[in-house]
């Protein structure tokens, strides 16, 4: 069974060379390795050149398309039938693809989806460690208004399936691996593994406030996608989902959006307290951020 693993990038021909390495490692050697180069202005196209393995393709965007543009092009031109995402910054411990075909074959014809724990990492320190419920993923809705699993590089799926569901959506600038677990379950199914099967890297040096604005956008744009659905539900996702939004309203500073939405924060409470959580630390965090920078101005 071939697996086609996908690698986004743009600008890494520093990181790119280690997400390769990694996937060139698998102790399940049965794959294709597909380099997604996303017009990048660097020596990204040498690097991945460079590596001296067969089933390593470079494929070049002819324009920028974004991180989910890449990945969907790398799904076009994938001829395994599944697909395994792999960020150009993260790197798979080597028995990654192994233990979840594993996990495929032994539950035959059941399992549309695969996903697995990881951990994160810092300047190379451990700072978080996932521990997502083992097993199928039962309450979709959630995708709505938070990630309950986490990034793309975990995430292995049938290449029939992605194809299916309409691939990732390029008109979200964040967001895009829980909107498509979310039509993922909505038809098939996501199993999750116990297992530590990545090192995901935070790249500390991402402005909080430029990625808070792309993360307000999509939260509106998220919105907008889905609120015909969920529109008047007693389960309370609408006001999860508005929360979302007021929780990056908070973080940019766009206080008239975030009292648009004052009252589904208040509602949640009673639906998603730990959205409530995430809202008031971002408040805090703004906070933060407003007083270090009139500090800095006083002493101009």
């Amino acid at each position: 069974m071939k697996v086609s693993v996908v690698i986004p990038t743009f600008n890494r021909e520093e990181e790119v060379s280690r997400a390769i390495e990694s996937a060139v490692n698998q102790t399940y050697t049965n794959l294709e390795i597909i380099v997604v180069d996303d017009y990048s202005q660097d020596n990204t196209r040498e690097v991945v050149q460079s590596v001296e393995d067969d089933r390593v393709q470079y494929v070049l965007n002819r324009r920028s398309k974004g991180a989910q543009g890449a990945r969907n092009t790398g799904v076009e031109v994938a001829g395994g039938e599944w697909i395994a995402f792999l960020d150009s910054d993260d790197v798979w411990r080597k028995e990654k693809t192994r233990r979840q075909l594993e996990f495929v074959l032994n539950n035959e014809g059941r399992v549309h989806s695969v996903y697995s724990n990881f951990e994160r990492r810092r300047s190379g320190n451990v700072f978080w460690k996932s521990s997502i419920e083992k097993g199928k993923v039962m309450n979709k809705e959630r995708f709505l208004f938070s990630n309950p699993l986490g990034g793309f590089s975990l995430f292995m799926v049938k290449k029939a399936v992605i194809e299916e569901v309409g691939g990732v959506d390029e008109g979200l600038d964040a967001f895009q691996d829980r909107d498509l677990y979310y039509r993922i379950c909505k038809e098939y199914n996501i199993f999750n593994l116990s297992k530590n099967l990545a090192i995901v890297n935070v790249d500390s040096s991402n402005r909080i406030s430029e990625n808070a604005k792309s993360r307000l956008r999509a939260s509106i744009k998220f919105y907008d996608k889905y609120q015909d659905r969920v529109g008047g539900d007693k389960s309370g996702v609408e006001y999860c989902m508005r929360s979302d939004v007021a929780q990056y309203a908070a973080l940019c500073g766009r206080w008239d959006i975030f009292t648009q939405n004052l009252f589904s924060v208040s509602m949640t409470i009673f639906y998603c307290r730990t959205k409530l959580l995430e809202i008031l630390k971002s408040i805090l965090l703004k906070s933060e951020s407003l007083k270090r920078i009139q500090m800095e101005l006083m002493r101009g």
